[in-house]
């Protein structure tokens, strides 16, 4: 699979200056870069797996940022709010316990006065659960209601939710290519008597659905039907006529079966597309 790799978080902070204004919060983020990274780590090997069941599509840098975003997001909402433009941060500390689970305490200096501020980080993972971080927050600086990244970044995060329809769109075109390309590859092992056979077999269970293949029954069933009149009683010249009725349904089968590659090729092209559109979206 293509490997990605995650940008740095000064690249992630500097685009759009999304964080001027706010210095300690971008503080904090360069900080916690290893906790996103390990939330996005886990998240790629839960899509991987689910890819290989078919389940999901390949991960992908839209599925890189798209998780970056929603795991900085949860960072920010649980601290942002009690936080101002003209904060101080004195040092902050990101910690695993035993456990395995995250803690980040940070010291702020806000009117010349320090605060404390404590996040426990609590991993939510699970079979059909993507994995994710929530941060449960306890300070004694008063809240500001400040918000204006968070809205920065969930008019991002709401830009790239387009993408998860297209998502769902490249999962279904690409589960698709997969029947098709199988049912190709079965079908390229028969030969001709097996295609043959095959067909009466289909024309014996569905004859409306099969009408117009291989018409022409066994002479002995013509003559049991006193149809042998209408072909001046010539065995010989009827069996030519089956005959070339059967390399008529023959070929057409393998016309369709030839289509069917044909069609997995054109819905590639849909899926590279589709992946087009994804990557504009970043």
């Amino acid at each position: 699979m293509t490997k990605f790799i995650a940008e740095s978080y000064s690249e992630f902070l500097n685009e759009k200056n999304q964080f001027k204004g706010n210095p300690l919060l971008s503080k904090i983020l360069l900080e916690a870069e290893p906790v996103i990274l390990d939330v996005i780590a886990k998240t790629r090997a839960w899509i991987e797996e689910k890819a290989l069941k078919g389940e999901a599509s390949s991960w992908s840098k839209f599925d890189e940022q798209q998780t970056r975003l929603v795991a900085t997001l949860d960072l920010i909402k649980s601290i942002e709010k009690y936080t101002q433009s003209s904060d101080k941060l004195v040092e902050v500390d990101f910690r695993k316990n035993t456990k395995g689970s995250l803690s980040m305490s940070a010291s702020v200096k806000r009117d010349g006065k320090t605060y404390q501020i404590q996040t426990q980080v609590i991993i939510a993972m699970g079979l059909v659960q993507r994995p994710h971080y929530r941060y449960l927050t306890s300070t004694s600086l008063p809240k500001t209601g400040n918000s204006t990244v968070q809205a920065v970044l969930k008019a991002r995060l709401k830009k790239l939710s387009k993408g998860d329809k297209i998502q769902q769109d490249i999962i279904r075109l690409e589960s698709r290519i997969k029947v098709l390309k199988d049912e190709y590859s079965e079908d390229r092992k028969m030969k001709n008597p097996d295609i043959r056979a095959l067909l009466i077999k289909k024309k014996n269970e569905n004859p409306d659905k099969f009408s117009g293949w291989l018409d022409y029954p066994e002479w002995d069933v013509i003559v049991s039907r006193g149809a042998d009149k209408n072909y001046n009683y010539d065995e010989s010249a009827y069996n030519k006529k089956r005959i070339e009725s059967e390399k008529t349904s023959i070929q057409r089968w393998k016309d369709l079966r030839d289509g069917k590659k044909a069609s997995a090729a054109r819905l590639k092209l849909e899926v590279d597309k589709l992946k087009d559109k994804l990557k504009k979206l970043i």
